[in-house]
């Protein structure tokens, strides 16, 4: 697909763009105009770059050529599946072999002597608090 637009056109039509939308936000800060006016301009400003990318699609012969290099795309992706299919169901027909069980292995468990327990005496709480004053 060739491009046929200069990048002149291109500058051009983000700098009208811009004074749009740009234009519209100073006459709206200014109170020039209200909202309703504004979305002309940013309706303005939009709409170029929508009519840009309609100019930009492609014609009824890109199109169909694009068709075409969706429908070879497919046909590639059904033969890489078909292929995958095949080579999941070789690796499964290979027999896997288990290996042998190893030895048990004893467990090793640490003795270590316990801490004697501390012995504390069993104190009460015997202190005397003040009275709080009530205010």
């Amino acid at each position: 697909m060739q491009n046929n637009n200069s990048p002149l056109s291109e500058i051009g039509m983000l700098v009208l763009a811009s004074l749009l939308v740009i234009a519209g936000a100073v006459l709206l800060y200014l109170g020039k105009i209200n909202w309703d006016a504004a979305v002309f301009f940013f309706a303005g400003a939009g709409s170029i770059f929508g009519f840009n990318l309609f100019y930009k699609a492609p014609s009824p012969l890109q199109q169909g050529q694009v068709n075409a290099m969706q429908q070879q795309i497919g046909s590639v992706q059904e033969l890489a599946l078909n292929l995958a299919n095949q080579l999941a169901a070789h690796v499964n027909e290979v027999p896997v072999q288990e290996p042998p069980p190893s030895p048990p292995v004893q467990q090793l468990v640490a003795q270590v002597p316990m801490a004697p327990a501390l012995n504390l005496p069993d104190r009460q709480f015997s202190a005397v608090l003040p009275a709080v004053p009530k205010q």
